[in-house]
């Protein structure tokens, strides 16, 4: 017997969604496919999400149009238009990436993705407008995971956090698949120099990145660089990232010290393996993340890497890191400074992440999510 899965990508505009979309079906040989007994797959998204999947023989794309722009004008078309649409694929399952689904009529799988829905103290960080956001998001994805046939998380932490809290009711068919990272990142670990080898013609590089939203913070990360620098350190900052809600405090510190501090903005995923491969450090300081897969990105280049001590960073970076209170500017500047001073230390983490990332493979994540699909389309009634 041979399956017909539909992908709910309604709601799947940019970020890492998208990524984790495309990656996973570009990814998905024909192996995979006969092994997991697939007919036909149909996908319904916005044109911009479409483009970046690959064509195949078994692939069936159901464009949305062009509405990756405004929220309401895909809901309503979603009202509209998504039963219909499923019910006509004659679907086995439906495959809901995005973590908003939930529906009686049809057996589906939701992923897990976004921490801030369900961290409640991390969402107080921003606006009235987007809390409130997170409560409706929450709601609704709260009652995906619970009408679910199967749930996939992306984090140990992520499962046992959503499991704990009140109201979920705990899947009994869940399983965790973390995200692959793309091979064009991999690069063997350097071989360090004494930091007494860099000046300011020649500065130790540190690089950040990643949206510059409130809980990333991007201004205790440039205090702390821009601190090191006016002590003595030969150290440059290097900021990539859209702007978001996290961008005027950080722009302060930025516009006082531009001698040290560079902002790149956001460019393009095909270009960032330079930024990389041409940097000497690379510090992240969220504290609200599913999978921090800019983590698992740094660490496949071979950077040795400053991180926040919030989970699930240390689940991923284990002891190939030095950590950090991402609120505390003096903890940053210490763990920054640890990495800078012992070379020894800079090494033995740069090989140990590089060895850890060898583990995250999108090839892997395709071969085990479609696996989950199909056990789940077998295993019948979904309680």
């Amino acid at each position: 017997m041979s399956y017909i899965i539909t992908i709910d990508a309604t709601n799947i505009i940019t970020g890492g969604g998208l990524t984790h979309l495309a990656e996973l079906l570009n990814n998905v040989s024909d192996e995979i496919i006969r092994v997991s007994k697939i007919k036909e797959i149909h996908i319904i998204a916005v044109n911009p999400v479409l483009d970046k999947i690959q064509d195949r023989d078994y692939l069936h794309k159901i464009p949305m149009g062009n509405l990756e722009g405004s929220l309401l004008k895909r809901l309503i078309w979603k009202f509209k238009n998504l039963d219909r649409i499923i019910a006509g694929t004659n679907c086995n399952i439906v495959f809901n990436p995005g973590g908003s689904f939930f529906s009686k009529k049809y057996k589906y799988i939701t992923v897990s993705q976004n921490m801030l829905v369900f961290e409640k103290e991390e969402a107080k960080r921003f606006p009235f407008t987007l809390q409130l956001r997170f409560r409706i998001l929450n709601v609704l994805q709260t009652q995906s995971i619970n009408n679910a046939a199967g749930v996939i998380f992306i984090s140990e932490y992520a499962k046992k956090y959503i499991g704990s809290l009140p109201g979920i009711k705990r899947p009994n068919n869940q399983v965790v698949i973390p995200h692959g990272v793309s091979d064009r990142f991999r690069q063997l670990p350097r071989v360090v120099v004494d930091i007494a080898s860099y000046s300011n013609e020649k500065p130790f590089r540190i690089v950040y990145v990643s949206v510059l939203d409130v809980y990333k913070h991007h201004d205790k990360v440039a205090q702390a660089v821009a601190n090191l620098y006016h002590q003595g350190y030969p150290v440059t900052l290097t900021v990539v990232g859209g702007e978001a809600g996290g961008y005027p405090k950080f722009k302060a510190v930025l516009n006082e010290n531009k001698e040290c501090i560079e902002y790149l903005r956001k460019i393009p995923f095909e270009e960032m393996e330079r930024v990389y491969h041409t940097t000497d450090m690379f510090v992240f300081a969220s504290t609200c993340e599913n999978m921090p897969n800019i983590v698992i990105e740094a660490m496949s280049a071979g950077l040795p890497i400053a991180s926040s001590e919030k989970m699930p960073m240390p689940e991923f970076l284990q002891e190939a890191g030095v950590y950090f209170n991402a609120l505390d500017v003096g903890t940053i500047e210490k763990a920054l400074i640890k990495l800078m001073e012992d070379k020894i230390l800079r090494q033995t983490v740069m090989e140990k992440a590089y060895e850890l990332s060898q583990q995250y493979s999108w090839t892997v994540c395709a071969q085990n999510t479609f696996k989950f699909i199909t056990a789940t389309i077998e295993n019948g009634d979904k309680k």
